[in-house]
């Protein structure tokens, strides 16, 4: 079994964690502020249209797929490539990716990797990414390359 590590940094993990944090305990004090009629906000007007974004931002927070995207790609013998991150795991074989993109945003190079599920986005720096590349490349000839 191959393993890819991706690397993010500390900050941005922090700011991962904090940011799921803030919204829960906010969501939190809204509920109990409507459910007990306690006023902590100030208003006498009731809160639901803000308890119903926080759960909003909640769903999104854990079922939007860009907001957790793999920290490490995993090849196992029999060519099925797992992309593991915070909370779900893709698991693919080389005949399903379609292509591999990047892109560089601020400061970040990030890889689109498209496939017959939908799309994955990839942080790098990777460990060897260029042999995660190559073996992508040689078990599938078809797959289209470009920016990586």
């Amino acid at each position: 079994m191959k393993i890819y590590k991706i690397f993010f940094s500390k900050f941005i993990l922090i700011c991962f964690f904090l940011m799921f944090i803030v919204i829960t305990i906010f969501g939190i004090t809204l509920i109990v502020d409507q459910a007990l009629d306690l006023n902590l906000f100030g208003s006498d007007q009731p809160l639901w249209p803000m308890l119903i974004f926080w759960l909003f931002a909640i769903i999104g927070f854990w079922y939007l797929p860009d907001i957790s995207p793999p920290l490490e790609i995993r090849i196992s013998d029999d060519n099925r490539i797992e992309f593991r991150g915070f909370r779900k795991t893709t698991v693919l074989f080389p005949q399903d990716i379609r292509s591999l993109k990047g892109h560089l945003y601020i400061m970040q190079g990030i890889i689109t990797l498209k496939h017959s599920k939908g799309d994955i986005h990839l942080f790098l720096p990777t460990d060897n990414f260029h042999e995660f590349v190559i073996f992508l490349k040689n078990s599938n000839p078809n797959i289209e390359i470009s920016g990586c």
